[in-house]
């Protein structure tokens, strides 16, 4: 995330709507919202505006305490550092659920760690919601925003609280030289695109995992190559659709078809010893349906065999 700009994140249990009102504040509907518990993994950012202050907004996964699996605890990992990166948090609750013991977690990482944060109770659109959002104030919080992130009430108020945080001029050096393309990485499931825009930016910005299907939202990662910026779109593997069972899945393939038509040029990424298959045939279609150049890149070169196995 750009350290030049004002940043505030939204942190909270799975399923207590933090996707749905990240896509109210930026107008975009760029993060999954599905009603499911564990849909948003990454962390996604996008530019926001309120009052005419603008900051960058970031939308990050669940948070779960324990070991509870791998990608859980890289979830996890992924929250702590948006929480150490951000100037404010958004800390959301299920108004309906009332005060669980993972909220009183939540609540004193978010004061061992001095972060200075925003607790919104969410989904007061209903009559339950409403009698519930005051049992918060158990938390030690001074304000307890009522907000309905699907509706919109309460949205303004919480925003209002948050803007006057905001310096009223950027700093002098914002280091915001101009994208020069937005690459977009499309593959079959496991191929390795998250660890490729890893590699690239040179820390774990995406959760990695032998799991296929670990990526679920398209991810724009900003890549400082010598003095040029390149936004990396991380997507999503795309299966044949007679494959793609899930309604979720079905989401994310859409989010990867959406970053290809906003892209510049695109990666096909393939796994290098399976060789082309039938489904990297059909992804490429879709690139060149949409006229974006592409490039080619077959991963896992260090298991081909031989050298006659790397040239077919």
């Amino acid at each position: 995330m750009p350290k030049s700009e004002f940043t505030v994140s939204l942190v909270g249990r799975p399923n207590v709507g933090k996707s749905t009102l990240f896509n109210r504040i930026t107008g975009k509907r760029r993060s999954i919202t599905y009603g499911e518990p564990g849909v948003t993994r990454d962390l996604v950012s996008l530019p926001a505006e309120h009052n005419g202050k603008k900051f960058r907004l970031v939308d990050t996964g669940g948070y779960l305490s324990g070991e509870r699996g791998d990608i859980v605890s890289k979830v996890r990992g992924q929250v702590l550092r948006a929480i150490y990166e951000s100037d404010a948090v958004i800390f959301l609750v299920d108004a309906r659920d009332g005060v669980l013991p993972l909220d009183k977690e939540i609540v004193t990482m978010l004061r061992e760690r001095e972060k200075r944060f925003f607790l919104a109770a969410n989904k007061v659109d209903t009559r339950e919601g409403q009698e519930m959002a005051t049992q918060f104030h158990e938390l030690s919080v001074d304000t307890v925003y009522p907000v309905s992130a699907e509706h919109g009430t309460g949205v303004a108020d919480l925003l209002d609280a948050i803007v006057p945080l905001i310096p009223d001029l950027p700093p002098e050096d914002t280091g915001t030289a101009e994208v020069v393309a937005r690459v977009s990485v499309l593959g079959r499931p496991n191929v390795g695109k998250s660890t490729l825009v890893n590699t690239l930016v040179g820390y774990e910005r995406l959760i990695a995992s032998e799991i296929p299907g670990t990526t679920r939202d398209a991810v724009d990662v900003l890549v400082q190559y010598g003095n040029k910026r390149y936004q990396f779109i991380d997507t999503a593997g795309i299966r044949a659709k007679r494959k793609t069972e899930t309604v979720l899945e079905k989401f994310s393939v859409i989010k990867s078809l959406e970053a290809l038509r906003r892209c510049d040029v695109a990666v096909l990424m393939m796994d290098g010893p399976e060789g082309l298959s039938h489904q990297d045939k059909q992804i490429l279609r879709y690139i060149l349906l949409e006229e974006r150049a592409v490039v080619v890149a077959a991963n896992k070169a260090d298991l081909w065999t031989g050298e006659e196995k790397r040239r077919q």
